[in-house]
């Protein structure tokens, strides 16, 4: 079953533009567009898409407050933030909202489509150059998501293991480490080990003096 997405994008060519993109996907549908906040709310209710591309700077009511609107009359809809703005503010602002991913516009339509996916997997997904940009709170919600194995797969390699050498150590596959290292990058949105070693030392589970 395809998944129907709903457009909320002020300016109609950029609109316009992603939803000729996503129409172009089999397993898209775009069910919706809205060029402002309340529009998008009221589209929602309408349209009941699956995920909402979300511009956080709509007019009339903007993509954080429009998100937590839609969140209210229906949780189980799915938010991807579109922002020019990488700042950690809008950043946290969006996920504490209800946003399951924060994508920033100047990135390349295949990463789109990865983050649609992603999200509609289960999992959060952070545009490569918001990472480490989280605050304690939603550092903290993203880290809950983790397995307890997940976490020691992730502590080895903030600490510079290789799969292999972590594979060892946990008494594991080197295919099974692989498997919950994508399972990580899926769950945290974070893709680089330098990510991955900053989001380690944030949650507690390595330091820098080890």
């Amino acid at each position: 079953m395809a998944t129907r997405i709903l457009l909320a994008e002020d300016h109609a060519l950029i609109r316009q533009g992603i939803g000729n993109l996503l129409r172009a996907e089999p397993d898209f549908e775009v069910v919706g567009e809205a060029d402002s906040g309340p529009t998008a709310v009221t589209q929602t209710i309408q349209a009941r898409p699956d995920v909402v591309l979300m511009d956080v700077g709509l007019p009339g009511m903007n993509g954080i407050d429009a998100t937590r609107e839609i969140k209210k009359v229906d949780p189980d809809v799915l938010v991807l933030a579109l922002s020019v703005h990488s700042d950690r503010r809008f950043v946290d602002s969006m996920l504490d909202a209800g946003a399951s991913g924060y994508m920033l516009k100047d990135g390349p339509f295949p990463q789109l489509l990865e983050a649609i996916r992603t999200i509609r997997h289960g999992d959060v997904f952070l545009s490569p150059q918001v990472e480490g940009k989280l605050s304690r709170s939603a550092i903290e919600g993203v880290a809950a998501r983790l397995s307890m194995r997940e976490r020691q797969v992730l502590t080895g390699l903030a600490e510079g293991s290789s799969n292999q050498q972590i594979a060892d150590r946990l008494g594991l596959s080197r295919k099974t480490v692989e498997t919950h290292r994508a399972k990580i990058i899926r769950k945290t949105g974070i893709r680089s080990i330098a990510g991955m070693t900053k989001f380690a030392i944030r949650i507690g589970l390595t330091s820098l003096n080890d």
